[in-house]
């Protein structure tokens, strides 16, 4: 058979071979482009028209919109195909073959239409719909999104409305919501708007009332509705009053009211501007600052020069720099131009005069007399080892300051760094001298000036190398400590082989040196005593006073011999002065290590028998109460071999190995 392309749609027989003029459109299109009602294979009709595809729904759906009247029981309907396909209408119940562009039918219902494509197992469905357009003009709803009240209210049979407006409007918003979801179109005020539900804005810049139209047209293109709206412009607001007025950090005297014009307040004395916030009553009125003009007549006002609006959050900023005394008027302009005028005297405060100190303290110094704000020369005594000084103050008023200075005779380089009013005070070097005058300088806000003169001076070094207090961990001391007595005796139980010596000066600033290793404890001092079985071991313990005396304490500790008959080859103690063992000695481990560090040159190895008729050797050599030393080259080490003998030939060997 033959086909026809005519403007994009394709007449063609029951069953055609369509191909050629159209690809295959697939899904969800389907084999169908297009549906039409021509006015040429449809009488009623005067001019062609095209139904609407929707490809969302099952079955696919195509509406016509025809003119009003138009008698849809015998339309016929023009397919426009993509593919080759059989086309059938099923609704009725019964297959019924159509002639495309031919075979009429009845479209007072929806007719299901049946297209089915060669090598395609289920056939594509359209329900086509055909319905008369829609005559309804009518608004079921006029209004404005603002709020603004439509006179009388909305009916869709009035045409005509009124409608007040605020004062300061000048564009107004028209929202219009047709009773027909057809509705094609709404002129408001000359500018179209497509659809049933618009909203559109009309011009109100100037005048007291403007008029304007809406116009509506129906779906059917002809059918239309006029309505006409006059605004109103509303009477201006006339609230000049102000709802509060401050002048940040300050108080107004007396407190506001708005009612009350004139007000005074005072700033800080060392301020160079103030902030002032004036919030109006009425939304629609506006502020403005304004002084005195340079007439200087009540009646003459000038624009007060100010960073920002004092109606803002943040408030208008005024310079208040070389002057004592500035007048200021809040000016308040209603929106009908009425104004209201609130007068404040803003002047400067007295300075604050206080130079006083409330605290006055040197590092570790002790004032004579104790602080009293009244006195100003004192006397400090700050310990002998003082070699850095912190004077810290306080001055009563936050307003002060306070410096510290040299005085009469300091030296002309003496630096001084710091504020002493901070938490490390003012600090200088106080190593080179022993007395030194210090002047700390309070400046009230009015610049008076106070000075706290300070005769520092350093206390003579510390002479005391006595002890405080002396104890033992294990055993008994003898005599009991006593402050006056230095040589004292420790005796130990034969199965105790270590004490502590712990001891405390009187003098925080004294030291303690002895003939074994001196350990701090807190604020003691602590020597480690490894004793021998029945051989007494003497501890010198040497106390240095600050200021260089000296004072020696001897004590000998001494622990019983083992019960006669004792066979014991063990060691009772082994020490490496210049360095420790590794691990700690104990008389039951027969290996060690001694590390030296890299600046110790040379190590002494001293050891002594539990058993008093035992004999130790060093390397062969008997060895002696003082020990035997060991010079050790860096990065060398050696072994040490240690014997301890009975006279019968019993003997235990101890290894030592020595690395520097």
């Amino acid at each position: 058979m033959r086909k026809f392309c005519l403007g994009g749609w394709v007449v063609v027989l029951l069953v055609a071979v369509l191909s050629g003029c159209a690809t295959t459109g697939g899904r969800p299109r389907g084999p169908i482009d297009g549906f039409v009602l021509t006015a040429g294979a449809n009488p009623a009709l005067k001019a062609d028209v095209a139904g609407i595809l929707n490809t969302k729904p099952t079955p696919l759906e195509v509406t016509f919109v025809v003119p009003p009247g138009t008698d849809r029981r015998s339309l016929v309907a023009t397919l426009s195909l993509n593919s080759e396909a059989t086309v059938t209408v099923i609704s009725s119940g019964e297959r019924v073959v159509q002639k495309n562009g031919v075979t009429p039918n009845d479209f007072t219902a929806p007719v299901l239409y049946s297209v089915e494509v060669p090598k395609e197992k289920k056939p594509w469905q359209y329900k086509v719909t055909v319905r008369e357009a829609d005559t309804n003009p009518r608004l079921a709803q006029l209004a404005f999104p603002e709020g603004y009240v439509l006179n009388p209210a909305f009916s869709p049979k009035a045409a005509s409305y009124t409608a007040e407006v605020p004062f300061a409007t000048r564009q107004v918003q028209v929202r219009a919501q047709a009773e027909s979801p057809y509705l094609k179109s709404v002129t408001i005020d000359e500018k179209p708007y497509a659809g049933a539900n618009v909203t559109g804005a009309v011009d109100f810049s100037s005048g007291q009332e403007r008029t304007f139209t809406m116009v509506t047209i129906a779906e059917d293109g002809a059918t239309s509705e006029r309505y006409t709206v006059t605004l109103r412009r509303g009477a201006p607001d006339r609230n000049a009053t102000l709802a509060a007025v401050e002048i940040a950090d300050s108080s107004l005297a007396p407190a506001f009211s708005p009612q009350r014009r004139e007000y005074s307040i005072r700033v800080p004395f060392a301020a160079t501007q103030f902030v002032i916030r004036a919030n109006p009553q009425s939304k629609f009125a506006t502020v403005a600052l304004n002084t005195l003009g340079e007439s200087g007549e009540i009646q003459s006002r000038a624009p007060l020069a100010a960073k920002g609006s004092p109606a803002d959050k943040a408030g208008a900023t005024v310079g208040f720099a070389g002057t004592d005394w500035l007048p200021v008027f809040v000016t308040v302009t209603a929106q009908d131009e009425s104004v209201q005028e609130y007068f404040i005297e803003v002047s400067r405060a007295e300075p604050d005069h206080n130079n006083s100190l409330s605290a006055l303290s040197v590092t570790g110094g002790t004032l004579s007399p104790a602080f009293a704000p009244a006195t100003l020369n004192y006397v400090v005594q700050v310990p002998f080892a003082a070699k850095q000084l912190a004077i810290g103050t306080q001055p009563q008023s936050k307003l002060a300051k306070a410096v510290v200075e040299p005085g009469p005779g300091a030296p002309a380089d003496l630096k001084i760094q710091g504020d002493p009013a901070t938490k490390d005070g003012a600090v200088l070097d106080f190593s080179a001298v022993d007395r030194l005058t210090l002047v700390v300088a309070v400046t009230a806000q009015d610049g008076r000036t106070s000075r706290y003169s300070l005769d520092i001076r350093r206390s003579p070094p510390d002479g005391n190398a006595n002890l405080a207090s002396f104890s033992v961990s294990a055993g008994l001391l003898s005599p009991p400590f006593n402050a006056r007595t230095v040589a004292y005796t420790v005796s130990l139980p034969a199965d105790t082989e270590t004490v502590n010596l712990t001891l405390a000066t009187v003098s925080r600033v004294a030291k303690v040196s002895a003939d074994l290793p001196v350990t701090p404890s807190g604020t003691a001092y602590l020597i480690a005593v490894q004793a021998a079985a029945g051989q007494p071991i003497p501890v010198n313990v040497l106390v240095t006073a600050e200021d260089g005396s000296q004072r020696l304490y001897r004590v000998t500790v001494v622990r019983a011999a083992p019960p006669a008959g004792e066979t014991s080859t063990r060691l009772a103690v082994l020490q490496v002065a210049g360095t420790t063992l590794s691990p700690p000695f104990s008389p039951g481990v027969l290996q060690y290590e001694a590390k030296a560090a890299a600046n110790v040159e040379a190590v002494t190895v001293i050891a002594r028998p539990e058993n008093a008729a035992a004999v130790a050797a060093i390397d062969g050599q008997a060895l002696t109460p003082a020990g035997r030393q060991y010079t050790l080259a860096p990065g060398t080490s050696l072994s040490v071999f240690i014997d301890v003998t009975l006279p019968n030939g019993t003997a235990t060997r101890y290894t030592l190995r020595l690395t520097r």
